[in-house]
């Protein structure tokens, strides 16, 4: 992934507000105060990934508020999945608080207000997944919102093992391979998201299913996943 943003290299007074402002347009806009102003440290990386865009950013204890105000500015287009790579953070959304500690993640509306509360070493990896994407599998239940997915089960463990190794995926398989790999993290990570109220209702990108079951071969071997070129693992829809 491509760091965009470091405070490292900022005078420590300006630190925050450079950060704040860069945050707002490649995170989501938001009001947000730091815990230490004079001490405050961020850093923030991004890539594509298919059709998703990856966000990773860390920093330093923080108070965040996405207001009514923020969502009537935010586009429509994109939902986020959070994940928590480390340390952890409270959010707050559709009536619900959410632990996020490391391993696991959940389903953010920006369409709707959040506030968050994130911790001393907190890194979360934000994938922005197209909402025409994500609802075609999961479709439009707002009791999905505010739900945390853990790696308690083994298929769970899967889509969210899947989902942490995206950034050091990205840019390096072949952009075939990176849009197949990705509908496929997002029938996983739909499953997984659909499992949190008791439902497993979810229409996945292929009704075969077919890279999808080896991509679950792969991952219980260990095995790196192969590219487009890699001979020795033809990948086929047919």
């Amino acid at each position: 992934m491509e760091t965009i943003f470091s405070t490292s290299s900022v005078h420590p007074r300006d630190r925050f507000d450079y950060w704040h402002s860069l945050a707002c347009k490649k995170i989501v806009g938001h009001d947000s105060v730091p815990e230490n102003r004079l001490t405050f440290q961020a850093e923030i990386k991004a890539a594509k990934f298919g059709n998703l865009d990856l966000v990773e950013f860390s920093n330093s204890p923080m108070q965040v508020s996405h207001t009514l105000a923020h969502v009537e500015r935010t586009g429509p287009d994109t939902l986020f999945l959070c994940y928590q790579l480390s340390g952890r953070v409270l959010i707050v959304q559709n009536a619900r608080e959410v632990n996020l500690d490391a391993g696991s993640l959940m389903l953010l509306e920006p369409l709707l207000p959040y506030d968050a509360k994130f911790s001393p070493n907190s890194k979360t990896l934000l994938i922005k997944v197209p909402r025409r994407e994500l609802r075609a599998r999961i479709g439009t239940n707002r009791e999905l919102i505010g739900r945390r997915v853990t790696a308690e089960r083994t298929d769970d463990d899967l889509a969210l093992s899947v989902a942490a190794k995206l950034p050091s995926l990205a840019g390096r398989t072949a952009s075939i391979t990176e849009e197949m790999v990705g509908n496929h993290v997002l029938d996983l990570l739909g499953l997984s998201i659909a499992r949190t109220i008791g439902s497993a209702t979810v229409r996945v990108s292929n009704p075969k299913a077919l890279l999808l079951g080896r991509f679950v071969q792969w991952w219980k071997r260990g095995s790196p996943i192969p590219t487009s070129t890699d001979r020795r693992s033809p990948i086929s829809l047919e």
